[in-house]
């Protein structure tokens, strides 16, 4: 009678499982960093013993022990470029062993890197952290066509006149309160008008009970101080306790 012994496939199973070694006995898989160290060399101990159970030759035991471990998805190798925590030859490497060569390979690593960098430098620019001109050359810095770089920054540029600087907004502020304040519009419309220029309701109304009000009369009581500090830091997006009306006629 002859034995029918575990196929290669199995074999790999086996060490991703980490229950081949050494033993007769069915082991229990490791938990720790250390002992799956232990357990992989062990497993691989006993791969070379079912190699020469199954007489495959030495040339291929070390290419086949190569090949028992899976390589990282392109997810992952995406993953791992958009944080850095590997290099482009690592990068290079982990596509290559997925089966990528020649174009294909450089095609894949170009496409990483401008799929990584577009949105974090755009996201930059927006920010002003970078320059327009910063973002066109990083990436065609990276190969990219330059015809297609101006699509892309077209999806994500609008022609628009240039944002209105801080003197600007502030004198617009200035004059809707001003409206506010002779009545030429409503307290209402200048709360709409204030979040028009980009304020929020919060801010909106902070900013003319503080105008508006500072004209009929400053606060005279400690409840009344402490409500116009707390609304401040309301608009601010900090945290806020704004005093009740109870309180505030206490």
């Amino acid at each position: 009678a002859h034995w029918e012994h575990a196929s290669y496939m199995q074999i790999r199973e086996m060490i991703h499982r980490g229950v081949l070694s050494l033993d007769k006995e069915m082991p229990e898989p490791p938990t720790t960093k250390e002992g799956w160290a232990a357990r992989d060399a062990e497993g691989v101990k006993a791969a070379y013993d079912w190699y020469r159970l199954v007489e495959i030759p030495p040339f291929w035991r070390a290419r086949l022990t190569e090949m028992m471990f899976e390589v990282p998805t392109r997810v992952d190798v995406r993953r791992w470029w958009d944080m850095r925590t590997i290099d482009e030859a690592r990068l290079r490497s982990v596509y290559h062993a997925q089966g990528y060569h020649g174009k294909d390979l450089d095609d894949y690593v170009l496409w990483t890197k401008v799929y990584v960098a577009f949105p974090d430098l755009i996201a930059r620019w927006k920010n002003g952290w970078i320059t327009e001109e910063d973002v066109r050359s990083e990436l065609t810095g990276y190969g990219m066509p330059a015809d297609r770089l101006e699509e892309l920054i077209q999806t994500k540029i609008k022609t628009t006149e240039p944002e209105r600087v801080s003197e600007e907004l502030d004198l617009t502020k200035a004059e809707i309160c001003a409206g506010v304040k002779k009545g030429v519009i409503s307290w209402e419309e200048g709360l709409e008008l204030l979040q028009d220029i980009g304020k929020s309701r919060e801010e909106a109304e902070f900013i003319l009970e503080v105008k508006i009000g500072a004209a009929a009369g400053s606060p005279e009581t400690y409840p009344e101080f402490k409500e116009w500090t707390q609304r401040f830091r309301k608009a601010a997006g900090m945290p806020a306790r704004i005093p009740t009306e109870e309180l505030k006629q206490a």
